[in-house]
């Protein structure tokens, strides 16, 4: 057995492995990996959804044209996620990708700057798409890596990033489009990226724990051989490739396609639908999303513990939950019943995108875990580039939401039944280890 691959020996200069007192050092990773996801990752999806109304304005455009932009942005995510990434990680390294990513992004934002066409507006949703979702997946491995035991909850915490973007970004980004215009707004976001982001990954950033830490952090004990030994033993004896032919990796393939299409969907018609059809005004409509993204906060953390606990069966419940809170959007004519929509809406989007990091390491261990999260990040974000689009064709064909809801939350339903073909091999085998 190799050393175990995702914790590669420290290099010379290194800091020491931490001893088994104090706060473990993964949290300080997590708290990295937080602030790069609120000022790289989130922006972007948060404040799409802003400009669709300011677009259609501009230029005459119906929804299926305004939300093109945000097919084209996942197309490139998951075209990355699925063929570049993964490579680039194992050939590279977690550094060199992070500064990729965050450059593609943030200079794509900056080309909203000079959009002045249909074709210029989906080339620049496909530039920024280059990182964008996309930049989840370092900050997410780079978590992983440090956590066994816990990586359900670290995750959450980290993903806070995406709800706490998620709750300024469209209030920060309704007054600057207010003051500056839709084009500025949306570019000016990136300055989270060139000042914050990208300086503080490659400062602080360490993606290299100690076979010590990781000991302590997965088994609650000091490194010994024999703890380690254990630990090595738990990865699975097969390949990559075996990996991908196996139905379970099917049965999460296409329930993440499912679900990201279903989540992404709805995210990005919320603010059309309450203005549109549920004849709410501009700001509750944007209150009803940053609440969404509010409440996500709590929701994150209670699902990375529930996915420690629960492991696949955890995710499962959350993927019906999400079914649920689709269909309780119907409930939705005032004030009120906008609250109640927006807090199933929040309990449910809190829990996703994070799972994806537990399955890959819980069912396929981090010997597998560099290939197999990008990959499920992608299929993802292919379901996500066709969400929205979906959505606005059938609203544009039936003039309603009431069709593509239904269907939405009759795909999460289906999206949890497949998870009843999948079982956490890794977490399994490392839990029989002691």
């Amino acid at each position: 057995m190799s050393n175990v691959p995702e914790s590669p020996a420290a290099p010379v200069g290194a800091a020491a492995p931490a001893s088994g007192r104090g706060i473990y050092r993964g949290w300080g990773m997590v708290l990295i990996g937080f602030l790069c996801i609120a000022f790289a990752s989130s922006a972007p999806p948060a404040a799409l959804p802003l400009i669709y109304p300011e677009v259609m304005k501009e230029f005459g455009w119906g929804a299926t044209a305004a939300t093109s932009i945000y097919f084209w942005k996942q197309i490139s995510s998951a075209l990355l996620a699925l063929f570049i990434v993964g490579p680039m990680i194992e050939k590279l390294g977690l550094r060199a990708t992070m500064v990729f990513l965050c450059v593609c992004t943030a200079l794509g934002m900056m080309t909203f700057l000079f959009v002045d066409s249909q074709w210029s507006y989906n080339l620049s949703g496909f530039l920024f798409g280059m990182g964008g979702t996309t930049i989840l997946v370092p900050v997410k491995v780079l978590v992983s890596r440090w956590f066994n035991r816990n990586q359900g909850l670290a995750v959450g915490v980290v993903m806070l990033g995406m709800s706490t973007g998620g709750v300024v970004v469209p209030l920060v980004g309704t007054a600057l489009i207010q003051e500056f215009g839709w084009r500025v707004a949306f570019a000016s976001l990136s300055l989270g990226i060139w000042l914050v982001a990208l300086p503080l990954y490659l400062w602080k950033a360490n993606d290299q724990p100690s076979e010590e830490d990781l000991i302590r952090e997965a088994m609650g004990k000091t490194a010994d051989p024999s703890a380690i030994q254990r630990l090595r033993a738990a990865e699975l004896d097969t390949t990559y490739g075996a990996i991908l032919r196996t139905p379970m990796f099917w049965a999460i393939a296409v329930g993440l396609f499912m679900v990201g299409m279903i989540d992404t969907g709805m995210l990005q018609h919320t603010i059309l639908y309450m203005r549109s059809e549920a004849h709410l005004s501009p700001a509750v409509a944007a209150a009803t999303l940053s609440g969404t993204f509010a409440i996500g906060i709590a929701a994150k953390l209670i699902a990375g513990k529930a996915y420690d606990i629960w492991s696949v069966r955890g995710i499962q419940f959350w993927y019906a939950m999400l079914g649920v809170s689709i269909l309780s959007v119907f409930l939705v004519s005032d004030l009120k019943s906008a609250i109640v929509f927006t807090v199933f809406r929040g309990l449910a989007h809190g829990g996703l995108v994070s799972e994806m990091a537990v399955m890959a390491k819980h069912c396929y261990g981090p010997r597998y875990m560099n290939r197999t999260f990008p990959v499920m990040t992608g299929l993802y974000g292919l379901g996500a580039s066709v969400g929205p689009l979906f959505l606005a064709m059938i609203h544009d064909e039936f003039q309603s939401y009431a069709y593509g809801f239904i269907m939405f939350a009759s795909m999460a339903f289906m999206a949890a039944a497949l998870l009843f073909f999948v079982r956490p091999l890794y977490r399994e085998r490392l839990q029989a280890l002691g």
